[in-house]
């Protein structure tokens, strides 16, 4: 999941948590049980309801403290989700190549002709997307292959674009990556370089079976000679350069 896909859930969530706390949403089933307390029970639904409250204001207050530091990249993305004609502007546009400008060179007079020729598209598409429901990453694939139907160019756009759903929206994928290399590169099996690591961690989740990976294997005479060889491992030059 992106970063500003994860933006919207947030703020889907911040909205309907301010729902509820505004009008102090108790749900039919719950008041039935508290209705059911024979004794005082108007007194335990205001106390349900402050508590109610009180938990509102704490999820609310820390899903705010959390996206605190990223309030500008929420900003700078949200039109991307080409949910909204409000945001889909130039002026945003442009907000996010100046935050990108340090990662993505981006020419941008070649930048605004594109981004016009795309609102042409996005109004055209807009009222269908309103209709059938479809994912963000559907929509710009659709408007990117109008483009290669048209053999238009929209470089600098498809930098931006995939730039923005490149930014992840957790650190679960490199968790996971740290996880893998824990046991492969140990205290005993420390000389191996970086790229003797990666091929290890390719092979690991290589996603093939072992009759898979048997049947893949067996095709590629190459391979299976170098396998069989009693040379010694040697990290080529070209691995060297490319590590550089």
């Amino acid at each position: 999941m992106s970063a500003f896909e994860l933006i919207e859930i947030l703020n889907s969530l911040l909205n309907n948590l301010k729902n509820r706390k505004n009008e102090h949403f108790i749900n039919t089933e719950m008041e039935i049980i508290i209705d059911s307390i024979e004794e005082e029970s108007y007194l335990v639904k205001k106390e349900f309801d402050i508590n109610c409250q009180k938990f509102y204001d704490l999820c609310i207050s820390y899903i705010q403290k959390w996206t605190l530091p990223n309030q500008a990249l929420m900003v700078e993305l949200n039109w991307f989700h080409l949910t909204n004609k409000n945001t889909v502007t130039w002026n945003n546009a442009k907000n996010t190549i100046k935050m990108i400008s340090k990662y993505v060179k981006v020419n941008e007079d070649e930048y605004f002709d594109e981004f016009m020729a795309f609102i042409n598209i996005f109004q055209d598409k807009f009222d269908d997307w309103t209709k059938n429901v479809i994912s963000v990453e559907q929509k710009w694939v659709q408007i990117f292959n109008i483009f290669k139907e048209k053999d238009v160019n929209v470089l600098n756009l498809e930098m931006v674009v995939e730039f923005a759903f490149c930014l992840l929206g957790s650190n679960a994928s490199i968790e996971r990556v740290f996880s893998l290399i824990t046991p492969t590169w140990t205290d005993v099996r420390n000389q191996m370089d970086t790229k003797t690591i990666e091929c290890c961690l390719i092979t690991k989740t290589y996603g093939l079976s072992c009759i898979e990976f048997y049947n893949e294997i067996i095709k590629n005479p190459t391979f299976l000679k170098k396998i069989h060889s009693t040379e010694k491992y040697k990290v080529s030059l070209d691995d060297k350069n490319k590590e550089k």
